[in-house]
């Protein structure tokens, strides 16, 4: 067993102000070679404390940690290991069920006594407070900038290209891209869907800023932006950081100003497809079918994830839907991009049911572990509550692949953890996870397939 050290910098800011990787490692490997005791580093590098999916050297960390091979774990600051209470105690969590200490060697924080737990909690609330007042600070600058109508803290612009950088920087036309964008507006208000669009555009090899394939969401992301209207707008999103795309203003907290950059298309050709789009929105109705194989469900062909996709006919007795999964890629990017690849929805509905319960059974295990479990998963994938349908193949199910061909299953990969358990309300162990996962392996390993 040995000493984590762990350090991590968000911004490049932090390389030069005596808080970088350099000065937080070399402080933890002085005193721990003091100490004569063995260590191993872990780093993020650029990554921001708000979230630890993204900090793959913490994640390479809490897992050498479930595997017992750490004793202690070291940061400078509370603050480097999280900025986000919730996480941070999560964290400290994993350490404790796993017998690990956590010291951090500024804040004076000892775990492996109760006042050093105490300091925990009351330096976790100050480090995310101090995140919140670096956040709000950091969006009232950008909002004046754009008050004042220059850009600030936007990705690169199709149609545009950013001449310097920082609080210094502008935008310019770039005329070979803004003739794709007088293109785009003037198709959307001739009646060309955006599908069609796209399209087009991909198979006379126009790409996106980025170098990538047009998609549905581009189309539409380059039809609502007030930048090619000479406008900037602000305050669209109230707590991007802990609410992202839900924080979502309504239009009447919207601000739009008049930008110092020059225009690609006229406002009022830009209010009209506004005013196009609403409308189409607004006639549209919601989706009544769900489609528990979303995302599950993988392309044949590219491997990306299958979506539902519902058409309405007519018939002599009247209205029908025909419903199916098709290629994200292709339904998203053209046929540039992918085949369409579709599968009839209730054909490969019914079919994985019958593949699972087959697996499935209602046999007598001596393990009663396992029987209880499996009797849960036959009740939730018998369900009379859809979404409970859906929720459990979410959880229970990584991937589905058939062949293009024939539409056999050709692999199926399940998942049984905390989270599939804690769904059907099963006391977790990683023993009976292996059991489950044992029992999964060897039943499939007889070869039981279905034909779709």
């Amino acid at each position: 067993m040995y000493i984590a050290i762990y350090g991590r910098v968000s911004t490049e800011k932090q390389l030069t102000d005596g808080f970088g990787l350099d000065v937080q490692l070399n402080e933890l490997i002085t005193e721990v070679k003091e100490s004569k005791q063995d260590y191993k580093e872990y780093i993020d590098e650029g990554i921001s404390g708000t979230s630890i999916e993204k900090r793959m050297g913490l994640q390479s960390l809490l897992n050498d940690v479930s595997k017992g091979m750490i004793r202690e774990v070291w940061v400078t600051k509370l603050s480097r290991l999280g900025r986000n209470t919730r996480d941070v105690l999560n964290i400290i969590y994993e350490f404790e069920k796993n017998n690990v200490v956590f010291k951090s060697k500024r804040d004076g924080i000892d775990t492996s006594n109760q006042m050093g737990k105490i300091m925990l909690q009351f330096m976790s609330i100050v480090s995310e407070m101090e995140r919140d007042i670096i956040i709000e600070t950091t969006r009232a600058g950008a909002d004046y900038r754009a008050s004042i109508g220059k850009i600030y803290g936007c990705p690169p612009i199709l149609g545009y290209d950013r001449i310097g950088s920082g609080k210094n920087s502008y935008i310019i036309i770039n005329e070979k891209e803004s003739k794709i964008i007088k293109h785009i507006y003037n198709s959307y208000l001739n009646g060309i869907g955006y599908k069609a669009i796209l399209n087009d555009l991909n198979s006379r090899g126009f790409r996106t800023k980025k170098d990538k394939y047009f998609a549905i969401g581009t189309i539409k992301s380059i039809l609502m932006n007030p930048i090619y209207a000479g406008m900037i707008r602000y305050n669209l999103y109230k707590n991007w950081e802990k609410k992202g795309r839900k924080g979502k203003q309504d239009d009447e907290n919207i601000i739009l100003v008049d930008g110092i950059h020059q225009n690609i298309i006229s406002k009022s050709k830009w209010n009209k497809v506004q005013n196009k789009m609403k409308e189409l929105k607004g006639i549209r109705r919601p989706m009544t079918n769900t489609y528990p194989l979303n995302t599950i469900l993988k392309c044949p062909n590219c491997g990306a994830s299958m979506t539902g996709i519902t058409r309405k006919y007519l018939t002599n007795s009247g209205k029908g839907e025909f419903r199916y999964y098709t290629c994200n890629r292709y339904h998203n990017q053209g046929r540039m991009a992918c085949h369409v690849n579709s599968i009839k929805a209730d054909q490969i509905e019914k079919s994985i049911i019958s593949y699972i319960s087959n697996i499935i059974t209602d046999e007598t295990y001596d393990d009663i572990d396992v029987r209880s479990v499996f009797k849960k998963i036959r009740s939730a994938l018998y369900s009379e509550d859809k979404m409970i349908f859906k929720v459990l193949l979410k959880k229970f199910i990584k991937s589905i692949v058939v062949d293009k061909n024939t539409k056999q299953l050709s692999k199926i990969e399940f998942n049984i953890n905390e989270e599939l358990l804690f769904f059907l309300k099963e006391k977790y162990t990683e023993e009976k996870e292996k059991k489950l996962k044992s029992l999964l392996d060897l039943k499939i390993s007889y070869g039981i397939l279905v034909d779709f």
